[in-house]
């Protein structure tokens, strides 16, 4: 089987981002790094991965917020995290 090193290191930064966020608030890219200890210039690259993935959309200056389809995904990470 195939490893997706891409899925796992997307429920790393999707599930985080999913419990940061307040209904539609942005989170700061800041934010992110500091939930997951890793510097902010990982974090930034991670977040234009997933949003070329159309997982989170992105403003300069604003932050990130999960797409649909992103918190769809985020729900099912914590869903079976719970499991």
């Amino acid at each position: 089987m195939k490893h997706d090193s891409f899925n796992e290191s997307a429920e790393m930064y999707l599930k985080p981002i999913s419990e940061l966020a307040d209904g539609d608030e942005s989170i700061s890219i800041a934010a992110i790094a500091g939930q997951l200890g890793i510097s902010s210039v990982s974090a930034t690259e991670m977040v234009h991965r997933l949003k070329d993935r159309g997982l989170l959309e992105h403003t300069q200056y604003k932050g990130v917020h999960l797409t649909d389809k992103g918190q769809r995904k985020a729900n099912a990470l914590i869903r079976a995290h719970h499991l």
